[in-house]
């Protein structure tokens, strides 16, 4: 089980419950309060973290080849 699966070559995403909904939601959040310069927020998921994570990670990146 998880998350994705193994399809041929290539992995594919499998989403097909409400936990599934509710991590990409999370995803979303995160990577959302963050892009518009949101303080982390306390208590949340571990996705959210993953997400808010992530997009800091690419903004940081994106900044420094600007440069």
């Amino acid at each position: 089980s998880g998350y994705f699966k193994q399809v041929g070559n290539n992995v594919g995403c499998q989403m097909n419950n409400r936990s599934d909904i509710e991590f990409l939601n999370d995803l979303d959040r995160g990577n959302y309060d963050c892009q518009r310069g949101e303080t982390v927020r306390e208590d949340e998921s571990e996705a959210y973290y993953i997400g808010y994570g992530a997009r800091y990670v690419l903004e940081q990146n994106q900044s420094v080849r600007s440069h």
